[in-house]
């Protein structure tokens, strides 16, 4: 794990400069249609999800050239082309979110200064996820048959900013039974 931004920023060596995007909407297209003769076009109400991109600048920094080299050795075995990393998002409002990302193309080296001097460097790179959507901790609820009734209540809520759906999971049944589960119920957002 390596900390870019926050109370241990800069811990291992790495921290994230300004100028950064792509972090909070996942990029939508809308759809429309038209048909022979209309005027316009009708919009759809389900927009085209597509990847997301992140640009990102980096900073490496060591007080020696052999600890640089290490840190940002490091770097480029979490950041790399042909395996995900997890980036992840903490906020003093909602449990942490986690999103996997992976470089997209080969960083910007520009450099303005001898790095074994400075024992430092300056990355700026572009993150893909190929899944755009922040994940956090699975939500659960509960609800067991101890009246013999068969009707219970379960109570969940969506916190992210788009839709999600519920899926159902039980333990072993020792005989059988019929269950009928609502779909699509929303009582408010």
């Amino acid at each position: 794990m390596i900390d870019i931004l926050g109370p241990n920023m800069k811990a291992q060596g790495v921290c994230l400069l300004s100028n950064f995007s792509g972090l909070y909407h996942a990029p939508r297209t809308p759809l429309r249609e038209s048909w022979a003769y209309q005027e316009g076009s009708t919009p759809s109400d389900f927009p085209r999800v597509d990847e997301r991109t992140i640009d990102l600048r980096l900073a490496t920094q060591a007080y020696t050239t052999i600890d640089w080299e290490r840190v940002d050795s490091q770097l480029w075995e979490v950041l790399r082309f042909n395996e995900d990393c997890i980036l992840r998002v903490e906020s003093f409002v909602s449990p942490p979110r986690e999103l996997k990302v992976r470089l997209d193309r080969k960083p910007k080296d520009t450099m303005t200064f001898d790095t074994a001097v400075q024992n430092m460097m300056i990355w700026e790179m572009t993150l893909v996820a190929s899944d755009p959507w922040w994940y956090s901790s699975t939500l659960t609820d509960t609800w067991q048959n101890t009246g013999g009734t068969g009707i219970g209540t379960l109570t969940l809520q969506n916190l992210a900013d788009t839709d999600c759906w519920v899926q159902f999971a039980s333990n072993e049944f020792e005989s059988t039974q019929t269950w009928e589960l609502p779909d699509g119920i929303v009582t408010g957002k």
